[in-house]
């Protein structure tokens, strides 16, 4: 578990810095492209910074999205991962709960309802969790298959 955390977060991390890496350059790139815009003379050399600083303002906002996003499946991923043990002690607490019933018929019914309750709980948490794992899929994948007519 130490090492699966470990590796998540170094990724978590390394795509943050390099998002925040790609934002920098694009600022460099749109600084610089402005200085050769404003220095130069002709027009032609004008046009041209120009026409390459928009396009590494665009591959730099490209790369910036593509590490926010790797970033955010990573922070999804890892709410799913920790949310797990949620889900099993909502479990363990019904078993528990199932084992200390007694024979006293008030005591049994307060039982079952604990334990409703905490199935439930249990249930909503899962459900929470699947969501988050369903937002952090692309959505190609989840996508179903048409249906064939005929």
């Amino acid at each position: 578990m130490d090492r699966f955390s470990s590796t998540a977060l170094g990724q978590a991390r390394v795509s943050f810095v390099a998002c925040l890496v790609a934002v920098g350059a694009t600022l460099v790139v749109l600084l610089t492209g402005s200085a050769a815009i404003l220095a130069a003379g002709s027009a032609s050399v004008q046009v041209t910074s120009g026409v390459l600083t928009a396009v590494g303002t665009a591959l730099s906002g490209f790369l910036s999205v593509t590490f926010l996003r790797a970033y955010q499946m990573t922070l999804r991923q890892m709410s799913y991962y920790y949310g797990q043990p949620l889900v099993h002690c909502y479990l363990l607490h019904a078993e528990w709960i199932a084992e200390r019933a007694g024979g006293d018929p008030a005591a049994e019914s307060v039982s079952r309802q604990l334990i409703t309750a905490s199935l439930d709980l249990r249930r909503a948490a899962q459900n929470h969790l699947l969501e988050l794992h369903d937002e952090a899929q692309p959505a190609v994948e989840r996508q179903e298959a048409p249906v064939p007519v005929g």
